[in-house]
C-alpha cells in the first residue's frame, strides 16, 4: 500500500480505538433538564472531550419504549433496570489510556468539581472504562469504528456478556466466530467488542455496543425480529436473551 495514496481497508490507518469510556446516568427527579443542559454545554467538553487523546464521543438517550424492553428484569448493570436514561461513550486513542484518564481526567473532573462545576443531582447507574478487542463488520468496506461516533447513526444497543469461562477476548472470538456474522448480515451495520478495565486475568464479563441504521423505536436486533414474530433463523434472540443484559438507546437530538 503507498499510503495515503493509496486506499485502505480499516486496519490501515493509524488511528485507532484503545480504550472507552461509557458511562450510564440518571438525573434525580426534576432536574432532567438542567443536567442535560450542563452536560452538554459544560461536562462533555471540560469533563472530556478537551483533554488530550480523547478524539470522539456520542450521547444517547433511553425514552420509556426502549426501557421496556431491557432484559433481564434483575440486570446487574442497571438497578432497577430501567434505571439510566442517558448514556455518553467516548473513545480514546491506543496507547495513551493512562495520558488520559490517570494524567488528566481525574485531576480536571476534581479541579472541576472544586470549582462548583459538578452536578451533584444525578446517580452513576453504570460508569466504566474497558479495553477495545476488537470489531466485527457488515460490509467490505464499513465505517470503521474509530469514526462511529461521529457517523450519527439513529440508535445503538449495549449487551454485557457474561462468559461462564476464560477471559473477555476469548468470549468475543468466540461470538465473533459463531454467531455475529448472521447478525451483522441479518439486522445491523457493525459491532465492537470491550473488555472491562481492571482484574485482566479474571474478567469474564464484556461489553459489546451494536449500530443500526432506521428508526430503532421499532425494536432492536436481534430482540427486536425475535418479538416481532418474524422468526429468528439463526437463535440470535434466543443466544442474546439467554447470555447477556441488554440496554438500548436512539440518539440524542441536539
Amino acid at each position: 500500500m503507498n499510503y495515503p495514496l493509496d486506499v485502505g481497508g480499516v486496519g490501515e490507518y493509524p488511528v485507532k480505538v484503545g480504550s472507552m469510556l461509557l458511562t450510564l446516568v440518571e438525573p434525580n427527579p426534576g432536574f432532567e433538564r438542567a443536567y442535560n443542559r450542563w452536560y452538554e454545554r459544560d461536562h462533555y467538553y471540560a469533563g472530556c472531550l478537551v483533554g488530550p487523546w480523547l478524539f470522539a464521543g456520542s450521547r444517547w438517550v433511553a425514552p420509556r419504549t426502549l426501557k421496556d424492553r431491557r432484559w433481564p428484569a434483575d440486570s446487574v448493570i442497571a438497578d432497577p433496570v430501567d434505571a439510566g436514561s442517558y448514556v455518553a461513550i467516548y473513545w480514546v486513542e491506543r496507547g495513551h489510556h493512562d495520558d488520559h484518564f490517570e494524567a488528566w481526567a481525574v485531576p480536571q473532573v476534581i479541579e472541576l468539581y472544586a470549582g462548583g462545576r459538578g452536578f451533584p443531582e444525578r446517580t452513576h447507574v453504570h460508569t466504566a472504562l474497558f479495553n477495545h478487542l476488537d470489531s466485527v463488520y457488515r460490509d467490505d468496506d464499513p465505517v470503521p469504528v474509530e469514526l462511529a461516533l461521529d457517523h450519527h447513526y439513529d440508535g445503538l444497543f449495549i449487551l454485557w456478556w457474561d462468559a461462564r469461562s476464560g477471559p473477555a477476548d476469548q468470549l468475543h472470538r468466540q461470538l465473533a466466530a459463531d454467531h455475529l456474522g448472521p447478525l451483522l448480515h441479518g439486522f445491523l451495520k457493525r459491532t465492537f467488542g470491550y473488555q472491562r478495565i481492571g482484574q485482566f486475568a479474571a474478567e469474564r464479563r464484556g461489553v459489546s455496543l451494536q449500530r443500526r441504521e432506521g428508526d430503532i423505536t421499532f425494536g432492536f436486533a436481534p430482540l427486536g425480529v425475535y418479538d416481532r414474530g418474524l422468526g429468528d433463523p439463526h437463535g440470535l434472540g434466543q443466544l442474546a436473551r439467554g447470555h447477556t443484559q441488554c440496554l438500548s438507546y436512539r440518539a440524542k437530538p441536539a
